[in-house]
């Protein structure tokens, strides 16, 4: 007896597969618009309802922005970040995960990032993370902007350490604790001397990982390690719902 013969995929799947694959092989670059959907249904030979589906189907997924009339189809976007980190925080919240498990899954990565940079950096990567201290530097008036100018500072230290899922994932993890951020911002602006206090020691700590990783000190990653653990501690002390709270 042979086997059921699985149903069709559905063309408006099969065409929105197509067109996604185009982009993520960028094919279509992000910001590029799609032909009309006059253009598109003859090319796909297809009608205009399952056209249309199958924007709304890459819509969902982020990769297009549906423009209403005008001499342009759909225009491309590029696979965002906080789109896969609104689904990640979804699910983590869904399974009642704390938020201390995300803190902690920064400080399973980004000491062990340092030390490698520290190991093998160059002088651009060391440029590049004096850059992003300035940055911290120049916000530290501004409670929010510094709380994301420091996370940008360790987001770029794994970035610089080579490998790219560990970039990803912890800039995944960076845009689900964005409301908790968010939530410390308003904490430390009602109490400026608690501000003043994790300025100067976001600020000194900084300055430390620079110059052992600049020296190839690879003790950097316990000294990173120390401090994201004390400036975690921290803000789990904001009060916040305990679980990651996206809905």
């Amino acid at each position: 007896m042979k086997p059921p013969v699985a149903p069709p995929q559905k063309l408006a799947e099969h065409i929105a597969e197509q067109l996604r694959g185009q982009i993520i092989r960028r094919e279509l670059a992000d910001g590029d618009f799609l032909p009309v959907e006059a253009d598109l249904c003859s090319h796909f030979g297809t009608s205009r309802p399952t056209m249309r589906e199958a924007f709304r189907i890459l819509e969902a997924e982020g990769l297009l922005k549906i423009r209403r009339g005008g001499r342009f189809g759909p225009q491309v976007q590029a696979p965002d970040p906080a789109i896969a980190a609104k689904s990640l925080g979804l699910l983590l919240q869904h399974q009642n995960v704390d938020l201390s498990a995300v803190y902690d899954t920064f400080l399973e990565i980004a000491p062990r990032a340092a030390a490698r940079l520290a190991e093998s950096h160059t002088d651009d990567d060391v440029a590049a993370l004096r850059a992003q201290r300035e940055l911290v530097l120049a916000a530290s008036d501004d409670g929010r902007a510094f709380l994301e100018e420091s996370t940008a500072f360790i987001l770029l230290i794994v970035e610089r350490a080579g490998n790219p899922v560990l970039s990803m994932m912890c800039e995944l993890l960076a845009e689900i604790l964005r409301a908790h951020r968010a939530a410390m911002s308003a904490y430390l602006k009602a109490r400026p001397k608690v501000h003043a206090t994790r300025v100067a020691e976001v600020l000194a700590s900084t300055d430390q990982i620079i110059a052992m990783i600049e020296d190839g000190d690879e003790n950097v990653a316990e000294f990173l390690h120390g401090a994201l653990d004390s400036h975690m501690r921290k803000a789990l002390e904001v009060p916040m719902r305990e679980t990651i709270q996206l809905v």
